[in-house]
């Protein structure tokens, strides 16, 4: 009697680079990490040891939930072109190839948009809006070292979410649609993740302001996704360049907005 063997299907999970996986999960970690100040300081609050417990659970939660958005991006990515060429290279032991020009023109563009936020939000939005923060009351403000911890949140969970995960996702959709000869999405549908991805980051950020007491206004809707638009540019770098340069400009923004807005509101 004549067997045939049946080939073996390798589950999806044996093409992930694991090294990379945690590699990133750790920098994730360190991103949750260095926002605890920014975020207790935010709402007015002091850490004491009766919260511990409660912010491990919360940091156990979003590692867990974090594992599934990398997962998901890893595979994702692979499919379409898109990734962490650097961080690639390094855990392969191909070395950390970055030109310094090319680091140079990143952090600048960062920087750049950084400093175009702040001065777009103080002289514009600011005095369109003065009646709505005065119905807030004193706001407590994070100090610019807590602005550099955040920093750190910035560019690496928010990257990990907005670009790394929900980008690629739209973008792996959209080459189902249309694509290139060698199954990639077209320049067409790749604008459009970036742009979708980019608005619904600014969109989620509309709750949070809820809790705080911020009217949500057509005005203040618009000067959140004006300002959030700046990921257009994140997404362009993590399309071109690949994740870490979005990760870079995004840092140096935040550095700008947080350090720098922190010093000028003190």
């Amino acid at each position: 009697m004549n067997t045939q063997t049946m080939p073996d299907k390798k589950s999806p999970l044996s093409s992930i680079n694991w090294r990379l996986f945690f590699t990133l999960l750790v920098l994730v970690a360190i991103g949750l990490i260095a926002l605890i100040p920014y975020g207790l300081s935010a709402v007015g609050q002091n850490l004491t040891q009766e919260m511990i417990p409660q912010l491990l659970i919360q940091f156990l939660g979003q590692l867990i939930l974090y594992s599934v958005l990398l997962l998901a991006g890893l595979l994702l990515g692979k499919k379409i072109g898109l990734g962490t060429p650097l961080l690639s290279g390094l855990v392969e032991g191909k070395g950390f190839a970055f030109e310094k020009k090319g680091i140079g023109t990143v952090v600048f563009s960062g920087l750049f948009v950084g400093v175009l936020m702040i001065l777009l939000d103080l002289r514009v939005f600011a005095p369109l809006l003065e009646l709505q923060l005065q119905m807030l009351g004193e706001i407590v403000r994070p100090t610019a070292w807590e602005g550099f911890l955040a920093s750190f949140y910035g560019g690496i969970v928010e990257e990990i979410m907005t670009r790394f995960f929900l980008l690629t996702l739209l973008a792996c959709v959209g080459s189902k649609i249309s694509h290139t000869e060698d199954g990639r999405p077209t320049p067409a549908v790749m604008w459009i993740s970036i742009i979708l991805s980019t608005l619904i980051f600014g969109l989620g950020h509309l709750p949070s302001a809820t809790v705080m007491g911020v009217p949500l206004t057509p005005l203040y809707i618009i000067r959140t996704l004006l300002l959030n638009s700046v990921g257009i540019l994140y997404g362009w770098l993590y399309w071109k360049r690949g994740l870490e340069s979005a990760m870079l400009a995004h840092f140096s923004t935040d550095l700008v907005v947080h350090m720098l807005g922190a010093i000028l509101l003190a």
